[in-house]
This record gives structure tokens, C-alpha cells and sequence, in this order.
């Protein structure tokens, strides 16, 4: 009973009963709209056939999404305009500006520091337009490789991250998307209240949708009683859970911790126990993470700093690293970059792209999801027909078994374009992972996806050169050796149903 009852009171069951009842509401109006209305219907047809001929025109919307909009306001006129009006029209202005209006100010502040990019382009010509896009598209600064660090596994990062927070002095920032009460969380949080006790200034973002059924309502306020300064992204409310079409999509996907401004971590881990095998939940969960430390900090740091100003409502400030400035131990060039769903600029997928692009030997790539549109298609396959060896590597045992049936949904496709395709045996693969030419890497929390790559709010970081590349190889090597390599023979294996499945969950590939 005390289960039911928890369950029967919780935020996320009082979501669902909103929701569905906000469904029904919809579902009302237009079949009264419908039976009542015929002048009104022709009106909002002729509307609905000129917001579908605005898509078209529309050179800022990924083609993927206008045919999925054009086709539900086309077929469905009165019903698809609704659901446009709801959730397809994301142009908020009051969240775009407000948003902008903050990562403007920090970009404008980090000018002073992108001093190492004439360099990075001198040490590696051949990425150099790449550091370029990034630097003009996001502001990422770009600075020496003081010490990095590649942590192939969950624990190896937890480990380590755990004696640094305990070293703390003045600063501990944390931005993530999912935070859930277990080991790992809770001696986290037991470091972070001792910290802040000690007058230590601790700071936590999370992502409300991400944590909706692993954290109270007021975990917030419930952390300041103890020091902490705690905000969520991006707030859902149940009021308006049909009608706010950002608390559907622009979700913060990102993952970072800062210290004393000297040290950041970032990768593909959550704060959950999962992450670190301490509890079994798809097998063996197969993650990374990396620590960076000196100037380098200060492209994690701006965009920390950025969401943090969105949400409090502080002044942004950015600390001086110029002033301590750390010479290079020629490990290579550090550049890490925001990606937000706000400016139309694909950065991940642009940046993605451009390193098959650039490639000369090979692109390794690691991701949990597969659901890409033709651009992507279209780069890796060329990429791989060029005679580059592009492989990707994905779960063996998937988290969502929908979600799998559209990443298999791509399989034939990219097999048929010369795409190696591997399945890790052991069980989750949970890395966003990019290398490509012994040169660069992409560690970042961004799937291959179309919510990562186009909706989400993440981050990324770019190595150029340095141990830490050869480190990631390593890695990437060894879990394509436990892994299943996927052959076009075992495609033909498959059954009918299994095919005309994968066929029919991959028109809904532009939703996952």
C-alpha cells in the first residue's frame, strides 16, 4: 500500500493523468471543431497548407523534421495544425532571446581567450577549419593540453573524481542530466555538503525531465538548507506539460564537473549507478569520461557558466585563466564547444561531418543510439566508399528495445556504403565517441541521434593530438574486440516482420 500510495503521488503519475487528460481535451475540441464548424475547417486547412509550404522554404529546420510535419498537417489538416501549434512551432521567443541574450555576454568574454587557435591551426593545418567553426559558431576557446586524462570505464572516473573533490578549495560546479540517489550520488553529495559547509561555493544543475523519477520536486530547496546553490533546467510545470513544447525537446543532455577552476570532467556518464557498474541494469555498462586540467578548464567553464546565468539570473563572470597561464608539455590543443538547439546550428553533426570529411585513414565511432538523417547517411557512407575504414560501434544489449529496433532500422543502409558496424557484446555501450587519423577526438555527451543533434542542449570537447588520443584508440580497439561484427549475411537472416518492423519504426526516427 505505502508503494501504491508513493506511486499514486508522485510527480511523474500526476503528469501522466495530466497529459492524457490534456489529450483528450485536444482530441475533443477538434472533433467538435470538425462536426460544427465547416467554414472554420476550410479556414484552418488553407492555414495549415501555408505553414506546410513555410516548412518547405524553411532553410533552418532539418529536412527530416519538416517531412514529418508537412506529412501529419497534410494528411491529418485540423489535427496536425494543433499539434504543430503545440509542439512543433519551438520558436519561443521568451527562452531563444533569454537564452541568447546570456551566451552572448559569456561568448563576448571569452574573446580574450582563444589565443592558442593561430597555433592549433599552425601545429595541425589539417583541422584547422574545423577549430575554426567552432570558435566562430560557439565561441570555444581553444588552449594547450596541460595533462589530460581518459577514463575508459565509469568506475576509473569515479575513483578519481571522488579524491579531487575532496581536495576542493573554492569551487565545485555540476551540470547533468540524470542524478539518482545510490552510491555514487550519495558520496558525491556527502563531499559536496562537507565542502560547502567549509564556505567552498557549490553549484548544481540538472535537468528536470531527466531527473523526474529519481528526484523530489523540491530537491532544490531541500539541497540550499545545506549550502548548495541548486537550480533545474529548463522546469517542467503540469500545468503546461501539452503547451510548452521545451519541456518536451530542449532538454539539457549535458555533463560536466568543474573544480577550483583548474580541474573539469566531462563524457558520456550520468550521476547514477549504472554508470560505475555498481548495479547491473543491461549488462556491462560501457562508458568514458576524461579529466582536463590548467586553461583548458575554461571552454567547460564558459558554458557551465552560461546555463548557470539562464537559470539563477546572476551576471555572468568568468574567471581570469590568462593570469595563470600554464606552458605547453606539447600533449596537443583542447577545445570544447556548447551545442544548443536555439541557434539552428548543428554543431555536433557539422563537427561530425567534418571529421569524416577530413579523414584520410580511419573513423572509429562509439554511440548508444542510432537515428540519423541523410546528411550523416551520406558522410559516412561516402566516407567509407573513399576507402576509409569508418567503423561504429553500439550496444549489444540495448536500454530500449524500440529505440534499437530504429538504430538496426539503419544497419542495411550503411552496411551497403561500407559502414563496419559492431555490437558490444558484453552488454550497453553508453560512450559519444569520435577518432579519426591517430590526430583527433571527439568526447562528448551528444548521441547519434536526432534529440542530441538537434534538440538537446550538450557538449563536447575536441583533442587535437596529445597521449590522450592514443588512449582513446586503445579503448576503441579493445571493445570492437568484444564485440559481434555486424555482416550484411546476417541482415538476410532476418524475418519478415522483422524487416517491415524496422521499416515502420524508422519513420518515427526523427522522435528518438
Amino acid at each position: 500500500m505505502k508503494k501504491l500510495s508513493k506511486i499514486l503521488l508522485s510527480k511523474s503519475f500526476l503528469f501522466g493523468i495530466l497529459f492524457v487528460f490534456q489529450l483528450l481535451i485536444v482530441f475533443a475540441f477538434i472533433a467538435a471543431f470538425q462536426k460544427g464548424s465547416g467554414y472554420a475547417y476550410v479556414v484552418v486547412t488553407i492555414v495549415s497548407l501555408i505553414i506546410s509550404l513555410g516548412l518547405v522554404v524553411n532553410d533552418k529546420i532539418n529536412p527530416a523534421y519538416k517531412l514529418m510535419w508537412i506529412l501529419t498537417i497534410v494528411i491529418l489538416p485540423v489535427t496536425g495544425f494543433i499539434f504543430y501549434v503545440i509542439w512543433g512551432n519551438h520558436a519561443n521567443s521568451k527562452f531563444r532571446i533569454g537564452y541568447s541574450k546570456v551566451e552572448n555576454s559569456v561568448v563576448t568574454q571569452l574573446v580574450g581567450f582563444k589565443n592558442r587557435l593561430d597555433e592549433l591551426c599552425d601545429a595541425y593545418p589539417k583541422y584547422a577549419r574545423i577549430a575554426k567553426y567552432l570558435a566562430n559558431s560557439t565561441g570555444s576557446p581553444v588552449n594547450h593540453d596541460a595533462g589530460s586524462e581518459y577514463f575508459c570505464f565509469g568506475e576509473l572516473f569515479y575513483t578519481d573524481l571522488i579524491t579531487e573533490l575532496q581536495k576542493a578549495q573554492e569551487k565545485i560546479y555540476l551540470e547533468y542530466y540524470i542524478i539518482k540517489n545510490g552510491k555514487m550520488w550519495e558520496s558525491i553529495l556527502s563531499i559536496l555538503q562537507a565542502k560547502a559547509r567549509k564556505g567552498v561555493d557549490v553549484r548544481l544543475i540538472y535537468d528536470d525531465f531527466g531527473c523526474i523519477l529519481s528526484l523530489p520536486s523540491d530537491y532544490p530547496e531541500k539541497l540550499k538548507k545545506s549550502g548548495i546553490k541548486a537550480y533545474k533546467f529548463n522546469r517542467f510545470r503540469l500545468y503546461s506539460s501539452v503547451s510548452d513544447y521545451r519541456f518536451f525537446n530542449h532538454r539539457n543532455h549535458r555533463k560536466m564537473i568543474i573544480i577550483d577552476d583548474k580541474i573539469a570532467y566531462s563524457g558520456g556518464l550520468n550521476l547514477a549507478d549504472e554508470y560505475i557498474n555498481e548495479i547491473a541494469r543491461f549488462g556491462r555498462w560501457k562508458d568514458n569520461a576524461f579529466k582536463i586540467t590548467g586553461n583548458a578548464v575554461c571552454g567547460l567553464s564558459s558554458i557551465f557558466m552560461t546555463d548557470w546565468c539562464f537559470v539563477s539570473g546572476d551576471k555572468p563572470s568568468l574567471p581570469l585563466y590568462e593570469s595563470n597561464n600554464l606552458l605547453s608539455t606539447n600533449q596537443g590543443y583542447i577545445q570544447s564547444y556548447g551545442d544548443s538547439p536555439l541557434d539552428y546550428e548543428q554543431t555536433s553533426q557539422n563537427l561530425y561531418v567534418s571529421i569524416l570529411n577530413t579523414a584520410e585513414k580511419y573513423v572509429y565511432i562509439t554511440s548508444p543510439y542510432l537515428a540519423i538523417d541523410n546528411t550523416m547517411i551520406t558522410a559516412l557512407t561516402n566516407a567509407a566508399k573513399s576507402g576509409i575504414d569508418v567503423r561504429i560501434i553500439l550496444p549489444g544489449i540495448p536500454d530500449k528495445k524500440a529505440v534499437f529496433e530504429v538504430t538496426q532500422s539503419y544497419y542495411k543502409v550503411l552496411l551497403d556504403g561500407g559502414v563496419k558496424i559492431y555490437e558490444y557484446t558484453p552488454g550497453f555501450v553508453h560512450c559519444k565517441t569520435f577518432i579519426s587519423d591517430d590526430k583527433i577526438a571527439v568526447i562528448g555527451t551528444a548521441n547519434m541521434d536526432f534529440r542530441s543533434l538537434f534538440l538537446h542542449f550538450e557538449n563536447g570537447t575536441v583533442f587535437y593530438g596529445g597521449k590522450i588520443i592514443k588512449d582513446v584508440k586503445a579503448d576503441m580497439i579493445k571493445t570492437m574486440s568484444d564485440s559481434t561484427q555486424i555482416k550484411k549475411a546476417d541482415l538476410q537472416k532476418l524475418s519478415l516482420k522483422k524487416r517491415i518492423n524496422q521499416k515502420f519504426v524508422k519513420l518515427f526516427a526523427p522522435l528518438i
